[in-house]
């Protein structure tokens, strides 16, 4: 599949005015052309994603998730593996059966060992808490932190540095890690510098400082503005080093330039923020061609409660202020009922796509059982590609859609497995395959035995795979299956079972691999 882009056509009118073409879905998004299920989600299953990012280096996303009445969590998952990766929630909650298992139709056939395992949780009780995630230490200047995980508790206010390891996870009452000594009244987001450099943002204080090291083995944090309007969120674009931008959650955002704060405004739409509860202004992301374009995205929550990506561009005479008039709606979520968990994260990522994160639209035990829903968008990590020019100042004749582009190609597989399997024993048959794009990987067996049953069937296993995974099947037998080859392998030793594997991208191409594997006592 090639990363060409594919117009969101069906769903944009109802997201944005029907002259505006916001943005694109990219094709090899895991849930394209499925039915029933939003183009635009990459990922789902989770509560609250309020605080995430990317590894600047290995480009793992690690997600910080607010949990409920037992874990908070945090998520690691390499970028091979997000496509269609399932948090678990409100199935699961950290490791245990969340509280809707039992109401959600959704969980009824879902495993943890299907979801994301997290890589660190840990109690809410006996207190409050609310994790923030936070970023894997890039930063030159803090040496021997490389690689290490800076995060806090909203609540709890103290700095932890970890290694994060998804295969050694680690879980206690208390954040796990190690304390740095540094403490933070409402520590609301970990801001990120062009050079590496963190900002960790203090929402009660009214603070932005720098990370830095002091004697050469001791964090420290270097004030760097003060007196803020509840500050959310900072950030450096990578193009431009000379200047720090500052989220404030009434829906300014303030600039700093060579570390002077600059008395205007970059962007003042505080009269389209409603700040209520968990409301506001939460995040700004710029695209990597911010230099040329001066397009910029900004997360808030609108005065009816729903979340909205807009589209600025900054002003052509004046770098340090946005052009007003250059607004473009590009993605409106309605987000009913409740006033709290709406996500608030969009980082770029490596591929050059715009990630965003939606909470599960609210309450206690996801009663909208939104999360696990491919067909809304709360609960997710969704991917787009907002790169639609803007419109004329005062209006004028919108552009044409872009032309759709359908990928027509299937899936290359490679199937791997044992020609000789001791079924009676296991209870199933087990293959493995490789594909070379994002695809749904399903596989049924059959064998043949001339007797009574004149043929057993194994269930059916399905598993999502990213592009260049290898994922196992294991398809298993019925008991009655099970008592009817027992009884045909007692009048012959072996038995041939046929397995067929289908692979099947988003654009519905698929392919099909046959095999055949040989049963023994």
């Amino acid at each position: 599949m090639t990363r060409r882009t594919v117009l969101l056509g069906l769903l944009a009118a109802a997201l944005v005015p029907a002259s505006a073409h916001a943005y694109t879905v990219p094709p090899d998004n895991p849930f394209v052309e499925q039915a029933g299920a939003r183009p635009e989600i990459y990922a789902y299953g989770l509560r609250n994603p309020f605080r995430w990012s990317f590894d600047s280096q290995t480009h793992d996303i690690v997600i910080g998730d607010v949990g409920q009445d037992a874990h908070e969590e945090v998520d690691r998952v390499p970028a091979s593996q997000l496509a269609a990766a399932n948090f678990g929630w409100d199935c699961f909650e950290g490791s245990d059966a969340g509280v809707s298992a039992g109401s959600d139709m959704n969980c009824d056939s879902l495993t943890f060992a299907s979801t994301v395992a997290p890589a660190l949780t840990y109690d809410t009780r006996p207190s409050p808490h609310a994790v923030t995630g936070g970023v894997i230490i890039r930063d030159p200047a803090l040496g021997s932190f490389d690689g290490q995980y800076l995060y806090s508790d909203f609540y709890d206010g103290e700095l932890m540095t970890t290694t994060l390891d998804p295969s050694n996870p680690q879980s206690g009452t208390t954040p796990p890690g190690d304390d740095s000594g540094i403490h933070m009244d409402g520590p609301v987001a970990f801001g990120l510098g062009s050079d590496g450099a963190i900002y960790p943002v203090s929402l009660i204080d009214g603070t932005v400082s720098r990370l830095v090291l002091q004697g050469g083995t001791t964090l420290h944090l270097d004030p760097v503005a003060s007196g803020l309007d509840m500050p959310m969120y900072a950030i450096s674009p990578a193009s431009d080093p000379h200047r720090l931008y500052i989220v404030e959650r009434s829906g300014d955002v303030r600039v700093m330039v060579d570390g002077v704060m600059q008395p205007t405004p970059f962007l003042d739409i505080h009269t389209q923020v409603s700040t209520s509860t968990e409301q506001g202004m939460s995040t700004i992301a710029f695209p990597p061609d911010y230099a040329t374009t001066g397009r910029l995205y900004v997360y808030y929550t609108d005065k009816s409660g729903n979340i909205r990506v807009d589209q600025f561009n900054r002003s052509s005479t004046n770098p340090n202020v946005v052009d007003p008039a250059t607004e473009v709606n590009v993605l409106t979520i309605p987000h009913p009922t409740f006033q709290n968990h709406y996500g608030g994260q969009m980082n770029y990522g490596s591929d050059g796509y715009l990630y965003i994160s939606t909470g599960d639209g609210g309450s206690s035990n996801d009663p909208s059982n939104n999360a696990q829903n491919l067909g809304v968008l709360l609960g997710k990590l969704l991917r787009i590609d907002p790169t639609t020019p803007l419109p004329p100042p005062g209006g004028g004749t919108p552009s044409p859609p872009p032309v759709i582009v359908k990928d027509t190609t299937a899936p290359a597989v490679s199937l791997g497995e044992r020609r000789r399997q001791r079924v009676l024993r296991t209870h199933s048959i087990s293959v493995s395959a490789h594909v070379n794009e994002v695809a749904t990987v399903s596989a049924t067996a059959t064998v043949r035995t001339g007797g009574k049953a004149a043929v057993i069937r194994f269930k059916r296993a399905t598993r999502h795979a990213a592009s260049g995974q290898r994922v196992k099947l294991k398809l298993r037998l019925t008991k009655r299956g099970l008592r009817e080859l027992r009884h045909a392998m007692s009048h012959h030793r072996t038995r041939v079972a046929h397995v067929t594997v289908t692979a099947k991208d988003p654009s519905g191409n698929a392919r099909t691999k046959r095999v055949t594997v040989r049963l023994v006592h």
